[in-house]
């Protein structure tokens, strides 16, 4: 059984996803109750379990006796019958903890690649990566990388293909320690036709 079981909630759909480049599904669910108590029944039920929390989200990470880890991302939603939605995934515990870098995402040169995501159904591919390059050197770098590829600047850290069926997000920012974090974001246009 998941832990995700535990909440209940309106399933939505299951999706394949790769995670660090390893095959895994994600559950997508509707939840009426709010992130307060949607957070009171896992600590309950898995006090052993990693939380992370803010205003707007919680992130649980649930260890499995197997090895696997249950990871499930609660995100706060303004809706009249639902108050959150809620991704689930279960992970294997041999997951690259360095994985391959998308080709199609740009890194800065030296940067250390830290979490991938391909969503094959829906054509998203996502990116985290460290560097102790400055966060504005890490956004120029990424910035010409797509300017040379062809892509068009929006403004800052947005980029669309030149044909104009593609986006690209993406935002750098330093901790206290001087090491840089780089997210990476890119999707169809809504309304685009790939294919």
């Amino acid at each position: 059984m998941w832990g995700a079981d535990a909440l209940g909630g309106s399933k939505l759909w299951t999706e394949p996803v790769e995670v660090n480049g390893v095959a895994v599904k994600m559950r997508i669910t509707l939840q009426k109750q709010n992130l307060n108590e949607l957070f009171a029944i896992l600590k309950r039920q898995f006090p052993k379990a990693r939380f992370r929390s803010n205003a707007e989200s919680v992130l649980v990470e649930i260890p499995r006796l197997n090895g696997m880890v249950e990871k499930i991302y609660l995100v706060a939603i303004k809706g009249k019958t639902f108050s959150a939605i809620q991704f689930s995934l279960e992970l294997p515990p041999n997951i690259p903890k360095s994985p391959e870098w998308p080709r199609s995402l740009p890194i800065p040169g030296g940067a250390v690649p830290s979490e991938t995501m391909d969503m094959p159904d829906r054509e998203l591919e996502y990116g985290v990566f460290k560097t102790n390059m400055s966060p504005g050197a890490v956004m120029s770098e990424m910035t010409a990388t797509m300017l040379a590829r062809g892509w068009v600047e929006i403004q800052k850290g947005v980029m669309a293909s030149q044909d104009k069926k593609r986006i690209m997000l993406f935002t750098a920012s330093e901790n206290d320690k001087g090491v840089t974090t780089g997210f990476v974001l890119a999707r169809p246009i809504l309304g685009a036709k790939i294919k």
